[in-house]
């Protein structure tokens, strides 16, 4: 997408699935800012926390779990390109 913010990567679990934290593996061109987000529909989102990121592996764990259908991670800020190898739930 180059590098226009935000870049978005969602996720649907098929049913609400309980989530305390989740893995990002960031290649070389990582977000260093991103936003956590949950929906149980696909249209009204939950903020769950902004975290800061950097290359390789980042665990984001949330205040409390939470369980949503639809996870969201959207990177806020970075590098030009954001390069994603894995994401954990």
């Amino acid at each position: 997408q180059g590098n226009t913010y935000p870049h978005i990567l969602a996720y649907d679990c098929g049913s609400a699935r309980s989530v305390s934290s989740i893995s990002l593996n960031q290649g070389w061109w990582p977000a260093t800012s991103v936003q956590v987000l949950g929906s149980n529909d696909n249209a009204s989102w939950t903020d769950l926390g902004t975290f800061s990121t950097s290359a390789g592996l980042n665990t984001l764990s949330l205040s409390s779990a939470q369980s949503f259908r639809y996870w969201a991670i959207k990177a806020l800020s970075g590098n030009t390109y954001w390069c994603v190898i894995e994401i954990e739930l």
